[in-house]
């Protein structure tokens, strides 16, 4: 008889825009997760203790491209790390904190509080999720 394994292939933790934590996926049922933060390869190092319950963490990341003046998502399952990706990845960061923080000064001049000071102290990829919180 053949065993139906169960998982999730698209979890984002506060690396970028998501809330996930190990503990979350402990008790979840789940045989797989993998964790796909935007634009970053997170550090899933707290998520390999859930392997010790049977959990298998396979690492990937969500990347952020445009093809014909169309944006998309691609997500990357065990990526090989290099230094060309990593800065290529680091730019569009910036570009991504520039972008949300401009977002950020409009809904204040148009009479909405911001939290910017969390905003700004965000680690990791800020998205307009991350914006949404401090709002």
């Amino acid at each position: 008889m053949k065993q139906i394994m169960k998982g999730h292939l698209h979890l984002h933790s506060s690396a970028s825009d998501g809330q996930i934590k190990p503990e979350d996926i402990l008790h979840s049922n789940l045989n797989f997760v993998a964790v796909t933060d935007h634009d970053i390869l997170p550090k899933i190092s707290k998520f390999k203790e859930l392997e010790q319950n049977g959990i298998k963490v396979i690492p990937g990341m969500e990347l952020s491209l445009s093809y014909k003046n169309k944006g998309f998502h691609l997500l990357a399952f065990y990526p090989k790390w290099q230094k060309v990706l990593g800065a290529k990845l680091a730019r569009h960061r910036q570009k991504r904190k520039k972008e949300t923080l401009s977002m950020a000064d409009f809904l204040e001049s148009i009479g909405f509080f911001v939290d910017k000071k969390t905003l700004i102290e965000k680690r990791g990829t800020i998205t307009k999720a991350n914006l949404a919180d401090v709002v």
